[in-house]
């Protein structure tokens, strides 16, 4: 292995994290800090991924103290990625305490923010602070969106959900797929039949959680999907698609019969 420094613990800490090893990276990190090696920015980043994964609120504050006593407190990456932290460990006040502090937050920060407050059901918190950024000029990019669509459909609005879908200016195949999967899941069917069609209609391919979101509509409406030549031969296009090991046609029959 190479030479043990900074750099290198640092890029194990955060493998570690981003791969759900979240103690196993709070450990390596402390015992960087026993070995006496002074962390960086990276290096704090990644132990605040590791904390909000775990969501213990006092090694975040602990962290925060760090961050502070070694200089790295104006680094806007580091407090989006506190920010973050404290939201993911049920603090949305001090999370938002720290958006607070920045003269100019960035689309990073302020999607962070908004995040947060759906991460905590702050629902109408998000969609105000949406609006704020809209209001600001920026435009928000597709991940923003998620996090407002899933306000939306957390406050329980489904006007809300419609407008701010239609404020996404460059709709990939995971925006439409997640709309569906909203809609769906509150109850607006005939909703997901429009929005495939309308999907299709723009070229966009849908993928297989698209086609899961569509047979799961056509079932609970009773229709029969196979009579739907475009549909039938979309499938027939992704039957080699594997879903947890089993061909793609497997499990939509699957959903068929069970629903």
């Amino acid at each position: 292995m190479p030479e043990r420094n900074i750099v290198t613990y640092s890029t194990l800490i955060y493998g570690y994290s981003c791969n759900g090893l979240c103690t196993e990276a709070i450990d390596l990190f402390k015992n960087v800090l026993h070995l006496g090696i002074p962390p960086n920015s990276f290096s704090l980043v990644a132990a605040l991924v590791a904390v909000a994964g775990i969501g213990t609120l006092h090694l975040t504050e602990s962290l925060h103290a760090r961050i502070v006593k070694t200089g790295f407190g104006a680094s806007p990456f580091l407090r989006s990625a506190l920010l973050d932290c404290y939201a993911k460990c049920h603090d949305p006040k001090k999370s938002f305490a720290l958006f607070s502090e920045f003269s100019k937050p960035d689309l990073v920060t302020c999607n962070a923010m908004i995040s947060g407050f759906v991460y905590n059901s702050l629902f109408e918190e998000a969609q105000l602070l949406y609006k704020q950024i809209r209001a600001a000029g920026f435009d928000p990019g597709p991940r923003t969106m998620m996090s407002v669509l899933e306000s939306c459909a957390g406050y329980g609005s489904i006007g809300l959900l419609n407008r701010a879908f239609e404020l996404v200016s460059v709709k990939d195949v995971v925006t439409w797929t997640i709309f569906m999967g909203f809609l769906l899941e509150h109850g607006q069917i005939h909703k997901v039949l429009e929005l495939f069609d309308k999907m299709r209609y723009n070229r966009i391919v849908p993928d297989k959680i698209a086609m899961i979101n569509l047979v799961g509509a056509c079932a609970l409406l009773g229709l029969d999907i196979w009579n739907r030549q475009e549909t039938y031969q979309i499938m027939l296009e992704r039957r080699e698609v594997l879903i947890h090991g089993k061909p793609f046609w497997v499990v939509l029959l699957s959903i068929m019969i069970l629903r």
